[in-house]
C-alpha cells in the first residue's frame, strides 16, 4: 500500500477523526517496512590482510580452495577472488 492510497483511503472517510489513528498508523508500518528495505541487513566483513596472507600461503602450499575454506571458514567465491587477486597485482592488501 502506498502513500497515496493511503491518504484517498483516509479521504474517503466521511468522518475523519475515528480514522485518524488508524491512517497513522498504516503509515507509520508503511515507513517503517519502505526503511527496512532499503536498509537490509548484512553479513558482509573485510577479510584481514593478515588472513588473506593466510588464505594464500595455504593455495602456494597446493592446497585447495575447498581446504583453505574449511581451514578458514572464508567463502569459496571469497577465496577465489583473493587468490585472483593475488595474482594479478602479487598483494592480498585490503
Amino acid at each position: 500500500m502506498t502513500v497515496k492510497s493511503l491518504s484517498r483511503l483516509c479521504n474517503l472517510c466521511t468522518s475523519p477523526a475515528p480514522h485518524a489513528n488508524l491512517y497513522i498508523e498504516l503509515l507509520d508500518e508503511y515507513e517503517v517496512h519502505e526503511l527496512s528495505m532499503k536498509n537490509p541487513k548484512t553479513t558482509h566483513c573485510q577479510i584481514p590482510s593478515h588472513t588473506k596472507n593466510q588464505i594464500i600461503s595455504c593455495l602456494e602450499g597446493s592446497k585447495s580452495i575447498a581446504e583453505a575454506h574449511q581451514a578458514y571458514d572464508v567463502p569459496e567465491s571469497t577465496i577465489h577472488s583473493i587468490w585472483n587477486k593475488y595474482k594479478i597485482t602479487g598483494s592480498a592488501e585490503n
